[in-house]
């Protein structure tokens, strides 16, 4: 259980802008965040992924522009790899 308290391990996604828009596009519905400019997620973007090359240990830098399939196996692969199991 320990390593789990002491643990945090977080992602910092990296999609292309046009990635973006065709997942917006097939959204029936858009929220507040959806209807931002493309600069503001650029720059947030941008943060997480300094603050993941930081503390490497403790992010995952996640390519949103392969499948979801391989990106699990990516996350399941690292939570057992912090798990030891």
């Amino acid at each position: 259980m320990d390593i789990i308290s002491n643990s945090y391990v977080g992602w910092a996604d990296n999609i292309e802008k046009n990635k973006i828009k065709k997942r917006l596009f097939k959204r029936k519905r858009l929220n507040r965040y959806d209807k931002f400019k493309h600069i503001f997620y650029k720059k947030v973007q941008k943060g997480f992924i300094h603050q993941a090359k930081l503390n490497s240990n403790k992010y995952l830098i996640v390519n949103s522009n392969i499948k979801i399939e391989d990106n699990k196996k990516i996350i399941i692969n690292k939570i057992n790899k912090i798990l030891d199991i």
